[in-house]
């Protein structure tokens, strides 16, 4: 007769034990796997996003390019936003002032600066346009008439202010005064209808009869929540936009 024993609790559990060996690690690696496959996967997609914001901050004017600083969701990332304008001279801001004629009625005149952007409109009836900047240590003031924008200096240096007429009306004589210490450079291009008071020289770059953009370091940056100060992946370049 043959002998019919079952097995016994000992043998069932050395098989569980033998098989939990041989599982264990496999499914340390499996679960591992998949949390480097999710990194991989967020970064992969921050990357993306970063990379896809930056080739759209490039495609716009400056103006465009200023309002676009803050913070935006883009699918589950956080997508962060630093444009500020460039100067060459290092640990200096920079202060934009472009004029463009609209179709024979007027100028527009873009102002950016730190912390600031505004837009003046310069009717073509007026024979002069007067603009006061004032430089004072930490903070500047930009004045037209009843118009006024107002920031701080962040850096040490003094500041750069760049004017661009290139593109401006012949008939309207600007006046520029500009109180306190300062870089400045003129882009008159072929109108000689504007004149400029300074506390100490300027530069005329006369030979420069066609400017139409500006120059942004900018920084793109995605975070996994607003709270975060490490970004998942960051860009940080100079970009240069149309005016």
């Amino acid at each position: 007769m043959k002998n019919n024993r079952g097995i016994s609790l000992i043998e069932i559990l050395v098989s569980i034990l033998i098989l939990a060996l041989i599982v264990g690690p496999f499914t340390g690696i499996f679960i591992q796997s998949r949390m480097v496959r999710r990194t991989m996967s967020k970064h992969l997609n921050a990357m993306y996003a970063v990379r896809n914001e930056m080739e759209i901050l490039m495609s716009m004017n400056s103006g465009e390019v200023y309002s676009s600083n803050g913070d935006k969701t883009v699918g589950d990332l956080l997508i962060r936003i630093s444009a500020y304008p460039y100067s060459a001279v290092e640990n200096s801001d920079c202060i934009y002032i472009t004029s463009k004629e609209i179709g024979g009625l007027g100028d527009e005149i873009l102002v950016l600066a730190p912390g600031g952007c505004k837009t003046f409109i310069v009717d073509a009836g007026e024979d002069l346009y007067k603009m006061q900047i004032a430089i004072d240590g930490s903070s500047y003031q930009i004045n037209s008439g009843k118009d006024l924008i107002s920031g701080c200096l962040s850096f040490v240096n003094r500041p750069s202010i760049q004017i661009n007429l290139t593109d401006k009306s012949p008939d309207i004589l600007y006046d520029f005064n500009v109180y306190g210490d300062a870089d400045i450079a003129v882009y008159p291009g072929n109108h000689d209808s504007w004149c400029l008071a300074s506390n100490g020289a300027y530069r005329v770059v006369d030979r420069c009869f066609y400017r139409d953009y500006c120059v942004y370091r900018v920084k793109v940056g995605a975070f996994v929540d607003p709270g975060s100060n490490n970004p998942i992946f960051e860009i940080e370049g100079i970009i240069t936009v149309k005016d």
